[in-house]
C-alpha cells in the first residue's frame, strides 16, 4: 500500500510541476485494474479533501469494484446514460458522503452490449461537461487489451497515467504500450509501477 500512496505523491507532484492542463486524467492498466481502482479512489479523495471538486468516471463495464469502495450500488450509470438518451448526467452522478467527490458508476447495462459505448459521441460530451463540472475529472478504464481500444480516452483526455505491476509485466510490453500511446498522440503525463504481489 506504501507503493501506492507514494505512486500517488509522486504523479501528483508531476502534475503540479508540468504547468499544463491536466484536469481530466485517464488511467490505463497493463493487468488487473484492482489497483488502478485504489490509485483512482485515493487520488479523487486527495483532491477533493484539497477543496477540488473531484468526478470519477468508470468506464470499466461489467466491474462493480470501484463503486463498492465507496459503499454504493452500481444502479444507472455511464453505460446507461450513453446506452438511452433520457437518462440524465444528474441520474447517474453519485456523491461520495462527507467529501467533495463525487462518482459515475460503469452502469448496468448488459455487458454484451457495451462494447462500442465508448466511442459514441454523448460520451465525449460527458466528459466534456465535466470539466466545466469538476476541477478534476478521474476515468477508470478497463484493462489494456490494444491501442484501438484506447483511442475515444486519448480524445477525451488531457493527459494518460499508466498503472503496472514489475512483477508480473515486463519491461518489453511496458514500452510498448508506451511507444503506442506516444504515436497516437496520447499525453503520457506519469507512469506508476506497482509491486503487487
Amino acid at each position: 500500500m506504501s507503493d501506492i500512496k507514494n505512486g500517488i505523491r509522486k504523479i501528483n507532484s508531476g502534475l503540479s510541476n508540468v504547468g499544463e492542463k491536466a484536469n481530466i486524467i485517464t488511467f490505463i492498466s497493463l493487468e488487473t485494474t484492482r489497483v488502478q481502482q485504489i490509485i483512482i479512489a485515493n487520488m479523487a479523495l486527495m483532491y477533493g479533501q484539497a477543496g477540488m471538486k473531484t468526478v470519477i468516471v468508470d468506464s470499466d463495464f461489467g466491474n462493480n469494484s470501484l463503486i463498492e469502495t465507496f459503499g454504493m450500488k452500481n444502479q444507472q450509470g455511464l453505460s446507461n446514460y450513453l446506452n438511452d438518451q433520457s437518462i440524465s448526467l444528474n441520474d447517474i452522478t453519485n456523491r461520495v458522503s462527507g467529501q467533495n467527490t463525487s462518482v459515475i458508476s460503469s452502469g448496468n447495462v448488459e455487458i454484451a452490449e457495451t462494447k462500442y459505448l465508448i466511442g459514441d459521441p454523448r460520451f465525449a460530451s460527458l466528459i466534456n461537461q465535466l470539466s466545466l463540472d469538476y476541477e478534476k475529472v478521474l476515468i477508470n478504464t478497463p484493462m489494456f487489451e490494444h491501442i484501438d481500444t484506447c483511442e475515444n480516452y486519448i480524445l477525451v483526455s488531457d493527459g494518460i497515467l499508466l498503472v503496472s505491476n514489475s512483477k508480473t509485466t515486463n519491461k518489453r510490453t511496458v514500452y510498448k504500450i508506451i511507444k503506442a500511446l506516444r504515436k497516437n498522440d496520447a499525453k503520457l503525463i506519469g507512469y506508476i509501477d506497482v509491486k503487487e504481489e
